[in-house]
């Protein structure tokens, strides 16, 4: 994860990062899992009609060129078309990002055997507005074999439970600047559990979360302080320094110790920014929609039990996720609240109110997706 470490992306440094793309692992696919020279795929919405698939798909390009690097906001003066086909043609780091994206937004990918992609987006042109329709919104497609759709595969069921797939968050995820990220990654501060037995007292902006994590082996989640409007970094000032708080609910290897972490933190905004397993190296980042909470100042928050394991190795329409997890709500009885030092913070403790589709921002060369929380509210920012 990359988080908190500066780039700087020039040019000879993009065209070193691209080539070692295979390695960093990215996105969810691998680039060369969509290659216009070998394959022709469509995207579809039922409803959806070309001119706005069109559009949702340059924005998607738009943004898979940001996760390198690129400094373009909007689609480029040629126009979407022109967008499109000239990503079409460049397979890459770029193509897996906007794939991401499009299943983020609602789309579902169909593969067309036996042509390129030039040569197919050629045929449709020629086949009429009505088979373009058809393509972009019918339920059932002319043609193509479904391939892929939006999955919430780092959610993991009980043993037993059948996988849930939530809706799509329907929102187009954002990346920031070389510059702003660099920025971010200067004010990138850890907030450390509280040492056990250490009184606490909350003054200030101040509040307290509890959270109690299992794992079969190394394992975590991080929950940043984000800006609830943008979805950025929630900068919070600390004298006369700016800094960005995070904490990871984490166990190590073979420790199986489920006592709760308790962390003092800022009063804000806090999103659920990346879960990991170590002994396999896997990690993704959350930012095509992730579970987020507020909490306010003397508050103290139940996070819950988060169960984390590692990922299956296949996933119907969808690549196998990094690691899978769970956030489970227990109840707040007398076993619960004596977890905290003391009573009085014990009377204040509230379980956490999470919502889903949060659009925090992703981070730059990220292996990135989305989570879900099943059954939580859509997240509203506030007013």
């Amino acid at each position: 994860m990359l988080v908190g470490r500066r780039i700087n992306v020039g040019p000879i440094a993009a065209a070193l990062i691209a080539l070692l793309w295979s390695a960093s692992a990215s996105a969810q696919l691998r680039p060369g899992d969509l290659d216009p020279d070998d394959m022709a795929w469509f995207y579809n919405q039922v409803g959806a009609d070309p001119q706005t698939t069109a559009n949702d798909q340059a924005e998607c390009l738009t943004f898979g060129a940001r996760m390198y690097g690129s400094t373009r906001t909007a689609p480029n003066p040629y126009g979407v078309t022109g967008d499109v086909i000239l990503a079409m043609i460049s397979p890459g780091p770029t193509l897996a990002y906007a794939d991401d994206c499009m299943m983020a937004k609602g789309y579902r990918r169909f593969n067309v055997p036996g042509a390129t992609q030039r040569e197919f987006v050629r045929r449709v042109e020629a086949e009429g507005a009505n088979a373009q329709a058809a393509y972009a919104g019918a339920a059932t497609p002319p043609q193509g074999v479904l391939v892929r759709a939006w999955r919430n595969t780092y959610w993991l069921p009980r043993e037993g439970e059948a996988a849930v797939t939530n809706e799509p968050p329907h929102l187009t995820p954002q990346a920031p600047s070389v510059d702003v990220m660099n920025d971010w990654g200067g004010r990138f501060r850890q907030v450390r559990a509280v040492e056990a037995g250490s009184a606490i007292a909350l003054s200030g902006d101040q509040a307290l979360v509890l959270v109690t994590v299992r794992s079969p082996t190394g394992a975590g989640v991080r929950f940043e302080r984000s800006d609830p409007l943008t979805g950025g970094a929630g900068i919070v000032e600390v004298g006369r320094q700016r800094r960005w708080p995070y904490f990871d609910a984490s166990v190590g290897n073979d420790d199986h110790d489920t006592t709760p972490r308790l962390f003092v933190i800022p009063a804000g905004t806090y999103s659920l920014a990346s879960a990991w397993t170590w002994r396999w190296a896997n990690g993704a980042e959350f930012c095509m929609g992730t579970a987020a909470f507020r909490i306010e100042a003397g508050e103290v928050v139940d996070l819950g039990e988060i169960t984390l394991d590692r990922a299956p190795e296949a996933v119907e329409l969808a690549p196998a996720p990094r690691v899978r997890f769970r956030i489970d709500q227990p109840a707040q009885d007398a076993a619960r609240l004596a977890l905290l030092p003391d009573a009085t913070l014990a009377q204040r403790m509230r379980p956490a109110a999470y919502m889903n589709a949060f659009p925090r921002q992703c981070r730059l060369i990220s292996r990135s997706y989305g989570f879900e929380l099943p059954g939580a509210p859509r997240w509203q920012a506030p007013g």
